[in-house]
């Protein structure tokens, strides 16, 4: 398959409509999707960073069922406009100019839900969220995290958002809740954490 063309149809601040023009076997096409980058295409770089974050005993404090024993699941449950509903996620966000991925998972982290890292246990490759729709790349970070003093979410005016905290009974239950609304990523790792029969790598 060969890209002849790629034309921007859209002029938005975090996310725009391209169309390219392909040709293969004979047949021409078009295709349209989103894009994050302003130059789609130009680089295989991570547009953004997924946390799956991991709480460990002594470190979680009783509100956050400290005294029920064992590690707790972090994960938010906020309200997604395009699905016009809230969704079961891990915290995410876009990574500024020149950071890192390790840096933007700490600032994103810490202000979607107000935790701490403490170890990082694996950093992913970009990995590609919907590659028919977009050419949007996610590189995933499991760590573990601590809640500090200060532990309080600093949102921004457009986020709506819950903290949830889930111990491993929890996260079977949210697993095969059929009517929960779940993100592609996040119910994959509810399913390998139940498949494994516990929490934490």
């Amino acid at each position: 398959m060969h890209i002849h063309k790629i034309e921007q149809l859209t002029h938005e601040k975090w996310l725009n409509l391209y169309a390219a023009t392909f040709e293969h076997k004979g047949h021409t096409g078009r295709w349209v999707y989103a894009s994050r980058k302003p130059q789609p295409r130009s680089e295989r770089a991570a547009d953004a960073v997924l946390i799956v974050p991991v709480l460990h005993p002594p470190l979680i404090p009783p509100e956050m069922g400290g005294n029920e024993g064992g590690p707790r699941l972090v994960m938010v449950k906020e309200f997604r406009v395009p699905v016009g509903d809230y969704s079961f996620a891990f915290p995410a966000g876009l990574l500024d100019p020149g950071e890192s991925i390790e840096e933007a998972a700490r600032r994103e982290l810490m202000e979607e839900t107000g935790l701490e890292i403490t170890t990082v246990r694996r950093v992913t490759q970009p990995l590609y969220s919907s590659s028919g729709l977009t050419d949007e790349a996610v590189a995933m970070i499991f760590v573990d995290a601590r809640a500090t003093p200060q532990t309080q979410p600093k949102l921004n005016a457009s986020e709506d958002l819950e903290v949830v905290f889930l111990d491993f009974a929890a996260i079977c239950q949210l697993c095969d809740d059929r009517s929960a609304r779940i993100e592609a990523k996040a119910w994959t790792i509810l399913y390998a954490y139940q498949q494994m029969g516990r929490l934490g790598l």
